[in-house]
């Protein structure tokens, strides 16, 4: 028993981020029709090349009224470009201002910043932005798998393993939940 214990712990460690991870995008941000989720993708794709041209179209995206999508791209932007703390902090006051978000989506947001914090190494920040994410949509396992890595990461473990044990609670062969 103890000897699974300190897998999980190995495991658990070996999840917490030592670079950022690359944000997704996310089409529940606004119905604000085709042309506008079309460069929603083309940002996201230009991350991945040059984060430095993908941040600033985002920007002038943005200020030319790219509302949510536009903000999300530019925080995904700043993530892939070294700034995980700049990038926490605008995805979560965008999931406090998407109002007309699905909840979901908000939750995710959250989910993300607290990844974004964590890349920063700032695991209280983390924890923070995750626990909002699980008020606003307790009902989504990956959040609390999001926040056991986070746990883990603070040395958390026996919390860690609460939030793990409760996402297998919702869905029982979800595959991080096992491994971790």
């Amino acid at each position: 028993m103890l000897r699974w214990f300190f897998a999980l712990v190995v495991l658990l460690a070996a999840a917490g981020p030592v670079a950022a991870q690359p944000l997704e995008p996310m089409t529940g941000l606004a119905q604000l029709g085709t042309d506008n989720l079309a460069t929603y993708k083309t940002c996201f794709e230009r991350i991945d090349s040059d984060p430095t041209d993908a941040f600033e179209q985002a920007m002038i995206w943005r200020d030319q009224g790219g509302g949510n999508l536009a903000q999300h791209c530019v925080a995904a932007a700043l993530l892939a470009l070294g700034q995980p703390t700049v990038a926490a902090d605008r995805l979560e006051q965008l999931a406090l201002t998407a109002r007309s978000a699905p909840i979901a989506v908000r939750a995710r947001l959250l989910s993300q910043s607290g990844q974004a914090w964590l890349a920063g190494r700032l695991p209280d920040r983390a924890h923070a932005a995750l626990s909002m994410a699980l008020e606003v949509a307790p009902d989504l396992p990956d959040l609390w798998v999001d926040r056991a890595v986070t746990l883990a990461a603070a040395r958390n473990y026996w919390e860690a393993i609460d939030d793990l044990n409760r996402a297998l609670e919702m869905q029982p062969r979800y595959g991080i939940a096992l491994a971790l």
